[in-house]
């Protein structure tokens, strides 16, 4: 490939281009790649701080906790809407770009098409359900209400998480970047702050809901200009059917596990919900949201990376795989290990922005940081074992996982509260990771780099858990020690990295492909 390549264009590349590279080729379109979706990312993370800060601020403690159930609901909605096609595009184009080229476009057509479809069918699905539980409730349901005023927008979310899947499979990030992580939070916080749909609790869900339909169109129009830039012509106008049963034969088990996936996120603001009631689902929704903001490392890192496991499983270049995967591992946590241990010590700051209410769920979320920092560690395994084309064991883990996740929550929120709900997390978090991680020894070889993750570790320890919590000892638990805690880890941190950055494979950060 052309090595004076950079830029823009380093996020959007051909098969052709990358077919053969080196491992240190592939870090560094990886590390270009991220850097793109981290800076949408975090610019989505900051708008989501500040969506909920105003959520707080607006409707109170048990007003969030019904927009914060709301959310819950679409989200795993979405997971399931989506029909895992958004996954498959991921795993099943970049192969056709190398073995099929003329079947590119139809497949995203049957990807788009299946999934506005099944979308609808979920839409009037609901609103059945909802005039049943409707008749039968002898008092009103504002989270069931509210949903109803959501649900037609579920349309729109799928076809948008579909649409920049298909710009992501075909070799640039930057349609996820800017539709997905940018436009869509940012218009969020334009309609909440203007108060242009009102300032009640379904005014705040419309708020978080109609951007989608933005995103949507926007996304549709992208996807088709890249797919005509980058991809051939089909043969035909319909898909050949045996490319719409490899689709369905992938999709299926990631329908649900995807839908296991934002169960394993969501379910304990649910249940905390429905067992301690709205308030407190308020209080852990709002510390929850805090730390799943932090997973754009994690994310930005799979965005770039997803579909080159995919291409190099295909192409049975193991070492490659490896290097790439263990060197984006260590990054993960460099980037995201900060962020965890940083909400853990000055939790009650952060919280304190919401009001004073919110105070009381700092244990819950320092204990949701430790079970993050256990995700980041383990980088992206969940995406290399399913870009091995092993969606069912994966549906496999959700399951299980999901089961003791519910079922701890359902045991301990009754008696520990909202720590319960964060304790079944962390649990739940550290036996996904450690399924996935011995499966994808045993299907691909590849094994997750423990000794640089601890390395990492003992590291954070002593350059930011150790100097943050002298300062909230020294100045107390307030915005300015935070400011300063800041200061002094990153410094001490940023040092570490300097010293440290051949094992850690910084070096390629800078490097061009």
């Amino acid at each position: 490939m052309n090595g004076s390549r950079h830029g823009r264009d380093a996020a959007i590349t051909t098969v052709e281009d990358t077919a053969g590279e080196t491992p240190n080729a592939e870090l560094g379109r990886a590390a270009r790649g991220a850097a793109v979706v981290l800076v949408g990312s975090a610019l989505s993370a900051l708008l989501g701080f500040a969506f909920v800060i105003m959520l707080g601020r607006t409707l109170g403690v048990e007003g969030a906790g019904v927009v914060l159930q709301v959310v819950a609901i679409f989200t795993i909605a979405l997971s399931i809407g989506s029909l895992g096609l958004d996954t498959t595009a991921i795993w099943l184009v970049p192969r056709l770009r190398l073995q099929e080229p003329d079947l590119v476009r139809p497949a995203l057509a049957t990807l788009l098409v299946i999934g506005l479809a099944w979308s609808c069918l979920l839409v009037l699905g609901w609103y059945a359900v909802s005039r049943w539980l409707a008749a039968g409730a002898s008092s009103s349901s504002p989270v069931r209400e509210a949903v109803d005023v959501a649900a037609p927008f579920l349309v729109a979310a799928v076809l948008l998480t579909i649409a920049v899947a298909g710009t992501r499979a075909l070799g640039t990030v930057y349609p996820f970047a800017l539709i997905d992580r940018t436009l869509v939070p940012s218009l969020r916080i334009v309609l909440l702050a203007v108060g242009a749909l009102g300032t009640g609790t379904v005014a705040v869900v419309l708020a978080w809901s109609v951007p989608w339909a933005a995103g949507a169109a926007v996304a549709s129009v992208v996807l088709a200009v890249v797919a005509r830039r980058r991809s051939r012509r089909g043969a035909g106008a319909l898909p050949p059917r045996a490319l719409v049963r490899r689709i369905l034969a992938f999709a299926t088990p990631r329908t649900v596990s995807n839908g296991l996936d934002q169960t394993l996120i969501w379910a304990d603001v649910l249940i905390v919900g429905a067992l301690a009631g709205a308030a407190a689902a308020g209080m852990y929704g709002a510390a929850a949201r805090f730390v799943f903001a932090g997973f754009i490392v994690v994310t930005a890192l799979r965005i770039a990376v997803g579909p080159r496991f995919s291409a190099l499983v295909a192409q049975d270049d193991r070492r490659t795989l490896t290097e790439l995967y263990s060197a984006t591992a260590g990054w993960a946590l460099v980037l995201g290990g900060p962020v965890y241990l940083t909400l853990a010590i000055f939790s009650p700051v952060v919280l304190g922005w919401l009001g004073g209410d919110f105070g009381d769920a700092r244990l819950s979320m320092a204990l949701l940081c430790v079970g993050a920092l256990v995700l980041v560690g383990a980088g992206n395994v969940q995406t290399l074992l399913v870009m091995t084309g092993r969606a069912g064991l994966v549906m496999v883990n959700k399951t299980v996982v999901v089961a003791v996740n519910v079922t701890a929550n359902v045991a301990l929120v009754p008696h520990w509260g909202i720590e319960g709900a964060a304790v079944a997390w962390v649990a739940s978090m550290l036996l996904d990771t450690v399924l996935a991680s011995v499966q994808v020894h045993r299907t691909t070889g590849v094994r997750l780099p423990w000794r640089p993750v601890l390395r990492v570790l003992l590291a954070l320890a002593a350059c930011v858990a150790a100097p943050q919590l002298a300062v909230v000892a020294s100045l107390g638990a307030t915005t300015t020690s935070l400011v300063v805690g800041i200061a002094v880890g990153g410094l001490a941190f940023g040092s570490y990295l300097v010293a440290d950055r051949k094992h850690l494979r910084l070096d390629q950060l800078r490097a061009r492909a």
